[in-house]
Formats: structure tokens, sequence, C-alpha cells
């Protein structure tokens, strides 16, 4: 129940990514990637940590249910968790809301020049100013905008790929312990040596996701979007064309290989779902899109 609380600050680690109170939007991208950054640490250590953790047992018996090799992780993160929320609510300060003010135009009182008689040829007419009947209304801009097809077409496409992007990553993180444990599986590997081999494929690509940051902001989100996808793509079809041949042709190598291009590219594009649709709306639309986005990446979890 708490890693499931916890889990909810990805909303607003990312809400903070494209808000136009403190980022501009050349730097939305740049800070996207580093949030990829972290995911790509805790891709390496995560998997890490669960197959050492996995090492604990179960007791001599069987018999220890509360702190085992299975629940271990899970109490672990709980650990982690609390006292994460508890340095945020300690440390943490919420950006301050931005009030509108709009200056009303008043009395206004014209000045000019006293001239002797000898230096002005002709006094000028007076100046006309006309005094507005009724203040200007504040038109919140957020409220005012209409979202139109290519809008639509822009929000629909993010929220695919922040769909897609994460239950691929998702279902390889689960499915990687499971195949390799399996009888069909030449490899027979423990959840231990799964783990390491997750995260051997994280460690490499953690540099790349690094390069991502200094080269991402001089790269289109769309080049970015495409290139990840590209790459996510790679990896599957090298799977898929391994495993119809024979189970027996996934190795080690090929497996880990196929791992990194699928973390890679899926990894990098998720780099540009929220950037991107932020670019396309009302900086006063943040918090509405960073929400569906985030309801994109919840819903496939729960589909796994």
């Amino acid at each position: 129940m708490i890693t499931g609380v916890a889990f909810t600050f990805f909303m607003y680690s990312k809400k903070y990514c494209s808000d136009p109170r403190i980022v501009g939007i050349r730097r939305r991208t740049t800070l996207a990637a580093y949030l990829v950054v972290g995911q790509g640490a805790g891709l390496s250590l995560g998997p890490f940590l669960g197959g050492a953790l996995y090492q604990v047992g179960f007791g001599p018996n069987g018999d220890r249910l509360v702190f085992n090799g299975f629940t271990s992780p899970a109490w672990f993160m709980a650990a982690a968790w609390l006292l994460f929320w508890g340095a945020v609510t300690l440390f943490f300060e919420d950006v301050q809301e931005v009030t509108q003010i709009t200056s009303h135009a008043g009395e206004i009182e014209l000045k000019t020049p006293r001239l002797q008689p000898q230096e002005r040829l002709a006094d000028p007419p007076p100046p006309q100013l006309s005094r507005p009947t009724s203040p200007p209304q504040d038109i919140d801009e957020g409220e005012r905008f209409v979202l139109g097809p290519s809008q639509w077409g822009v929000i629909i496409t993010m929220c695919w790929f922040a769909m897609t992007c994460f239950f691929i990553l998702g279902s390889w993180e689960a499915n990687i312990p499971i195949f390799a444990a399996s009888s069909e599986s030449s490899l027979r590997y423990s959840p231990f040596k799964s783990g390491n081999l997750i995260a051997i494929g994280g460690t490499t690509i953690f540099p790349l996701l690094l390069a991502n940051i200094f080269v991402g902001k001089r790269v289109q989100d769309r080049m970015t979007l495409a290139a990840g996808s590209f790459i996510g793509m790679v990896g599957l079809i090298m799977f898929e064309a391994l495993l119809v041949r024979s189970s027996e042709n996934i190795t080690f190598a090929t497996l880990l290989v196929s791992w990194m291009f699928v973390a890679l590219g899926f990894n990098l594009s998720t780099t540009c779902t929220l950037s991107l649709l932020s670019k396309k709306l009302p900086g006063e639309w943040n918090g509405r899109i960073s929400t569906v986005i985030q309801c994109s990446n919840y819903a496939v979890r729960a589909t796994q």
C-alpha cells in the first residue's frame, strides 16, 4: 500500500518538468531527460537489489513468512519511500501561485512644457482622451482555449506512446525472470541471475541516457520519439525472430542485447511524451497534461 501511494509521485515529478512558472519551453525536454536518467538508474539498481534480497531465503523449514526472499524487496521499498516522503515534507517547497494583476486605466494628466510667446508659433490642439467605460475583464488563457483537431491528435498520440512504452518496459522486466526460469528456456536462471541480467542491461544503456541530456535539447522531440521507437522495435523484432526459430536460440547474449535495445529505445521515447504535449497546449493546462500522461502510465500497470 505504501509503495502504491508513493508511486503517485511520478505525476508530480513530471508536472514540475513542464511547469511554465519555473521551466521554459527549451528546458522541458532536458528536464524530462534527467527524469529518464533516474528511471535508468532504477532500472539497474532495482533488479539487482531485488535479486540480492532474494538471497534472504525462506528460513530452514520455509517458515519465514513476513520477511523472506519474496517480501524483502517490498519491505525495502516501503522503508525507502517513507524516508523519501519524510524528506519531502521537511525540505520541499512548492511553487508559489502566480496571481494575475490587471491595472485599470485611471485619470491621465498630460503635462506640456511652457514656452514663451515668442518661442511658440501656434498652440497645439488639446489631446482628446477617452476614458474606458468599464474595466477590462480578465480571461484565463486556459479557460478560453478550445482544443482543435490537431491538439486532440497530439494528446491521443502522446497518451498512446506513454501507455505503450511503459507497458513494454514493465512487461519485459516482469517476464524476463519468468522466461529465464521456465523449462522451455535453456537458461534456467534463478531470480538472482535474472535480476543481474536486467541490471546489466540497464547499466549498459545508462551512459546513452545520460548523453541524451545534452543531445536532446538540440534535437526535435519528434525525432527523439521516432528514434527511440525505432530502437525499441529493433529489440522486439530481434527477440521474436530468435524465439520463433527455437527457444534454444535465446542465450544470455541474445537476451541481453534484445533487452538493451528495448530498454534504451522506449526509455528515450518516454522523454518526449509530456514535454512535447506541454508545448502544444497553454501553460495553464500543465496540471491536466501531467495527469493525463500519468494516468496512461497507470492504465498499463493495471493490465500487466
